[in-house]
């Protein structure tokens, strides 16, 4: 599916730090998350975005070493590298995803850019679509809120219908992350910090969580508590990032 950038359901502030990053001349530029999240339609919808330097952009999926070598190679040489990484729980485990791989902390230092971690939830049946008015305490934990905390606002859920077969959803949309490497997070990189201290770090300079972006679409109506809980990762810990933005 071909999207333009701006139609992909990025918060704008983490929309504007992406494409802050998208327009540099150089640098690496990963979008993380599992199969099936909608990484090649961001991926596609970037190089929509920057279409004229097509010359300059080099996009595939960094699987191993030799893959990670070669984008690191041509971010040093002067090229502007899209990629994909799997297997990372959020934006900041791709820095020590690479590190396992075997990169040297100072050569990612030197050439990455941005994270961008994102997964895929389902949309509520807008023709089916009821109040939820009493999400559970778990539910609601999640997200290191109460019951007396949300008591002003509305939830959704789909009833089910024909339209949707009864599922309750139609369509889905992204739920985003994007760590923006600065340098004081480039200081944790040459340290081997873990990713929860250089996630730790990013929250503290601003950035807005999956699970943040999730709770904020689950308040707007778009999708729900099942949804969010389900696609988007705790961290390892069992705590909610949602509190600390």
């Amino acid at each position: 599916m071909m999207l333009a950038i701006h139609e992909l359901g990025m918060p704008q502030g983490t929309l504007e730090e992406f494409l802050n990053v998208l327009r540099r001349p150089n640098g690496i530029l990963l979008v993380t998350g599992p199969a099936g999240c909608g990484k090649t339609t961001t991926l596609n919808a970037a190089l929509a975005e920057i279409k004229d330097r097509a010359d300059r952009i080099i996009a595939g999926e960094i699987r191993d070493l030799e893959t990670a070598a070669m984008a690191i190679q041509a971010s040093l040489t002067g090229h502007l590298v899209l990629s994909t990484l799997r297997h990372t729980n959020k934006a900041a485990s791709s820095v020590t995803h690479l590190i396992d791989m075997g990169i040297d902390p100072f050569l990612i230092t030197s050439t990455l850019e941005g994270i961008m971690g994102q997964r895929l939830v389902r949309t509520i049946c807008t023709l089916c679509k009821i109040p939820y008015p009493y999400p559970t305490k778990e539910e609601l934990a999640h997200f290191g809120m109460t019951r007396s905390e949300v008591s002003d606002l509305t939830f959704l859920i789909g009833k089910g219908c024909r339209d949707c077969g009864q599922t309750g959803y139609e369509g889905r949309m992204g739920i985003f992350e994007f760590l923006a490497v600065s340098e004081p997070i480039r200081d944790l990189i040459l340290n081997r910090a873990s990713a929860e201290e250089i996630n730790d770090k990013a929250i503290e300079e601003g950035m807005q969580t999956m699970r943040w972006d999730g709770w904020l679409k689950i308040c707007m109506g778009l999708t729900t508590f099942e949804e969010v809980v389900g696609q988007i990762p705790s961290t390892e810990d069992g705590s909610t990032e949602l509190a600390e933005v």
